[in-house]
């Protein structure tokens, strides 16, 4: 089945009265989101891993420095605030995804700030829509989703997302390159010298998902198995349509419409079905 695909290269259509425009890609029907507004980084407070997701007291392999950020087996990573009963907002996106990079400027603000005060327990999911199409994209798509779970790994995801998508290449432009994803590492806060080294193993590791047999192993690998698992986990009325993609509990919501922080607030607690690596 192929994955759906964000809208072709360009500047991003305007958003319909319901906030989605629909866009025919590689013959199917799939949903572009997008909208622009300023984001911002928040600054965020110590103390020990969410409630639920597992983390332990204080930071390690996968938590970050303030353990509200919290690396799951899968590659996926929970931000929430410590002891939050809250609902679960899911969060799929690609970082060589233009509508993706719109949805985190004009969403990104609203979802720290929810994960931060124990609101919401947000659910990153980085997957590869484009993983399949070969060239270029694919090979700027794993590289960066790759890159992000590395950056999870060293407790720095939420501030190395931040920096993918401002660098985002334009659709069809080589990008991401290994020696850039490295250096910005830093610049998200990453100051262990092994993270080179670390990145440049998935950077060959996301070359073989694109264009050999496969890792079979490891962050890339990962980032290809989320984009696979999200087609299974859902169907009917909130079958993934394509990045971004956004869901409260399991159930599918417009990310552009005027009240997503009060249906959020509306929803019941709901529980992480993943597991900290």
């Amino acid at each position: 089945m192929p994955y759906p695909q964000p809208g072709p290269g360009g500047p991003p259509p305007k958003k319909s009265t319901a906030g989605l425009v629909i866009g025919l890609v590689a013959g199917g029907l799939v949903l572009v989101l997008v909208a622009a507004v300023g984001g911002f980084l928040l600054l965020r407070g110590g103390g020990q891993g969410p409630s639920g997701t597992g983390a332990p007291e204080g930071a390690g392999p996968g938590v970050s420095p303030d353990g509200l950020q919290v690396l799951q087996d899968d590659g996926s990573l929970v931000h929430a605030d410590p002891g939050a009963e809250a609902p679960v907002v899911e969060v799929y996106i690609d970082f060589q995804c233009p509508a993706c990079r719109e949805f985190h400027t004009e969403r990104q603000g609203l979802l720290e700030e929810m994960g931060e005060s124990g609101e919401a327990i947000v659910h990153y999911r980085p997957v590869s829509v484009f993983a399949k199409r070969g060239g270029v994209l694919a090979e700027n798509s794993v590289r960066a989703g790759a890159a992000a779970i590395v950056a999870a790994e060293y407790g720095h995801y939420l501030e190395y997302q931040d920096l993918l998508f401002e660098r985002q290449p334009a659709e069809g432009e080589e990008g991401f390159t290994p020696e850039e994803l490295a250096g910005l590492g830093a610049q998200a806060g990453i100051d262990d010298p092994g993270f080179p080294d670390r990145l440049q193993e998935e950077m060959d590791a996301a070359d073989a998902e694109v264009n050999g047999p496969g890792a079979g192993s490891g962050a890339a690998y990962a980032l290809i198995k989320a984009t696979d698992g999200v087609m299974n986990r859902y169907g009917g009325a909130d079958a993934f349509a394509g990045t971004p993609g956004v869901y409260i509990n399991g159930e599918s919501v417009d990310p552009y419409t005027a009240d997503l922080r009060a249906r959020i607030l509306d929803a019941d607690p709901g529980e992480v079905t993943t597991a900290p690596r």
